[in-house]
């Protein structure tokens, strides 16, 4: 049997078994507070490098670019090398879907489900954006199979093998990546939030999307995108007026813009690096954390 296990049963050095997307979400668990704002990360399950790779070995499964049907740990050189040219598509699926609808019976309760990618070198150093692919709003054991095999493959397309090449990224002994699964969080608005520079000198970029940010991330719709520097010591003033009379978005309500800056200000303060977030926020106001990752820090202009 293939187990998802909970993001919880691993800690935040487990990179290289449940990659960099779930480490990033492990820091915001149980996190509490930021200024008024209580951070929520969805309800998470893992599968592993481990379970992927048993998973993705069963007869019916996507094999990944090698040019047998039997699941082949591969070199560095060969990781690289490899692409989509040859992906396999026995006859027997059996075993494979066997093992795809008792993960949806474990995992039906969250439905609909997401999908997302977790490669160990994603959310780290190089971020792998637009480049490994999320599933949402997941409704069959049918679309959890395609979701899975979908994304793990995202990993090894061309553009994503170019992507590791130049960067200089291996993912260590084995070829599949991790993947998380959650409820997929139908939000009133999401996007992402920056945070750059020290107390005093800084900027808080938000961008924001009605609805899902997939839209977005894709580039099917152009978000809206406020910027706001400041210091530490005229932070107060910034909360209370000009958010209210600047930083209009349509639709958007000012407080919830607020509240996004301030936990840009109070994440700033508990993260010692620059970062990213992509956060939605639901009809009933509550905050979702869904993807976090450091940032190289840059000159604040």
């Amino acid at each position: 049997m293939i187990l998802p296990r909970k993001i919880t049963d691993y800690d935040v050095h487990s990179r290289a078994v449940i990659g960099g997307k779930a480490v990033g979400l492990l820091t915001f668990i149980d996190f509490g507070l930021a200024g008024n704002i209580e951070l929520q990360v969805p309800t998470t399950f893992v599968l592993d490098t481990v379970e992927i790779a048993r998973l993705f070995a069963l007869p019916g499964a996507w094999h990944g670019p090698a040019s047998n049907q039997e699941f082949q740990v591969k070199s560095h050189r060969d990781d690289l090398a490899g692409g989509l040219s040859h992906p396999l598509q026995p006859c027997d699926t059996s075993s494979y879907q066997d093992q795809i609808e008792e993960l949806w019976r474990n995992l039906r309760d969250l439905c609909p489900i997401a999908v997302r990618s977790s490669s160990p070198h994603e959310d780290g150093a190089y971020s792998f954006a637009g480049l490994h692919k999320s599933v949402l709003s997941i409704t069959s054991a049918g679309e959890l199979g395609v979701a899975i095999t979908n994304v793990v493959r995202s990993g090894f397309m061309p553009a994503a093998n170019a992507y590791k090449k130049s960067t200089g990224q291996i993912y260590g002994e084995t070829r599949m990546m991790p993947v998380i699964i959650q409820p997929t969080i139908v939000p009133a608005f999401s996007g992402s939030l920056q945070k750059w520079g020290s107390e005093q000198n800084s900027k808080v970029v938000i961008e924001a999307v009605s609805g899902l940010s997939d839209r977005m991330m894709n580039g099917q719709v152009t978000p809206y995108s406020i910027v706001i520097a400041y210091s530490e010591a005229d932070r107060p003033a910034l909360t209370d007026i000009k958010i209210d009379s600047i930083y209009a978005v349509e639709h958007m309500p000012s407080f919830l813009i607020a509240s996004l800056f301030e936990v840009g200000v109070e994440l700033g303060k508990r993260v010692p690096h620059d970062f990213e977030i992509e956060w939605a926020i639901d009809e009933g106001n509550r905050f979702w954390i869904l993807q976090y990752r450091a940032l190289r820090s840059q000159k604040i202009s």
